[in-house]
């Protein structure tokens, strides 16, 4: 689980 890297990219792929 590498979402704390992607912690803002994550945000904006889960809106998309």
């Amino acid at each position: 689980m590498i979402q704390e890297k992607k912690h803002t990219n994550g945000v904006s792929n889960s809106l998309n």
